[in-house]
């Protein structure tokens, strides 16, 4: 049976498509959160689109576990690596979040608000940033679980979606902490979504279905049936029962890749561009928006974004603001992290930990 491969061009588009996806999340889904009164129908497409939209995390969540399943040496030294680096990508927008919120918002933190947030573990001003503590935390246990994963697929199963869910249930009733709570619920609800990008990858699921729809004998007319089928599943799923976000994320990622190999065949090169460049700025784009919704910048910072007052007006305006931010932070980032990879080289040279 062929081994079914995500590029890592595809695998960029598709965080394109997630980033997008989390901008009208964020942007459009909770009124609450809006200033400015810029449209009347906003409330309708909240109540409906809210949850299908969330899926967007769990986009990038398994796409995480997928690009683990491609890594054959999972070191605590590289992944100590890959923390640093997400770290200082992340406090290089943090400081300038930060900087912006003390001067121009009177915002007056405690150290201990800056050291948890430097963590994610606070969000007063990075509200959307709990994806860091979340991040941290998954790499260093993939490093134990994998092992346990690459045995079986059960046993992948049960330690990769039952287990962390129904522990996470349990510690949540038992424990009254803000941030430990906040924790627990972010790890139930997304690590599963790890999980199952890297099951699927190591034991070639999407490959069997693929085997089993006899996918290359169906007709182009019948794929996109498909293809909408998972889309509308997806949504509808997300509104009705998002428990399963896991599962919906998962067959997404199926199908936008399938809708990927039909941009290649209409040659609708522009629009694998646009994606490509969202997908590469998606973390930072990630990052910065939560400076128009931080309950300490928003009243300043979000008529910057919400001008225009059309919705679609405001998510090209919002979108394009977000990228050229995310390319200049992305210049300072690329430079601190080539710093990075030589002291890696130099100061642990060949040895592992």
């Amino acid at each position: 049976m062929k081994k079914y491969v995500i590029s890592k061009n595809d695998s960029i588009k598709i965080k394109g498509i997630a980033i997008s996806l989390m901008i009208i999340h964020h942007f459009f889904t909770f009124p609450e959160w809006h200033i400015i009164e810029y449209s009347k129908g906003i409330s309708t497409f909240a109540k409906y689109m809210c949850e299908p939209t969330k899926i967007c995390a769990a986009i990038f969540a398994f796409i995480t576990g997928w690009a683990y399943a491609l890594n054959k040496n999972v070191t605590l030294r590289k992944s100590v690596e890959k923390i640093i680096k997400f770290l200082l990508n992340y406090w290089v927008v943090y400081v300038c979040c930060l900087t912006i919120a003390c001067v121009y918002c009177f915002y007056k933190p405690s150290p201990i608000d800056i050291v948890l947030e430097l963590f994610g573990l606070k969000n007063p001003i990075m509200c959307f940033c709990w994806y860091v503590y979340f991040y941290i935390t998954s790499i260093l246990i993939l490093i134990k679980l994998i092992k346990i994963w690459n045995k079986n697929i059960i046993w992948a199963i049960f330690t990769g979606i039952v287990l962390p869910v129904v522990i996470c249930l349990i510690l949540g009733k038992t424990i009254h902490n803000e941030i430990i709570n906040s924790v627990l619920y972010n790890f139930e609800k997304w690590f599963p979504c790890i999980s199952m990008g890297y099951i699927f990858n190591y034991y070639n699921i999407f490959g069997k279905i693929e085997c089993f729809l006899k996918w290359n004998k169906i007709s182009n007319k019948i794929k996109i049936v498909y293809i909408m089928m998972i889309f509308i599943v997806c949504g509808i799923g997300g509104f009705l029962a998002n428990e399963f976000i896991f599962l919906y994320g998962t067959f997404s990622v199926f199908s936008f890749v399938k809708l990927f190999e039909f941009t290649t065949i209409k040659n609708l090169t522009y629009l694998n561009k646009i994606l490509s460049c969202l997908g590469i700025a998606s973390t930072n784009m990630w990052f910065i928006h939560s400076i128009f919704f931080s309950s300490i910048t928003r009243e300043r910072i979000q008529p910057l974004i919400y001008w225009p007052k059309s919705p679609f007006l405001i998510f090209i305006w919002g979108m394009v603001v977000l990228y050229l931010g995310a390319c200049c932070f992305n210049i300072i980032i690329n430079f601190i992290q080539q710093r990075v990879d030589k002291w890696f080289k130099i100061g642990y040279g060949k040895g592992e930990i």
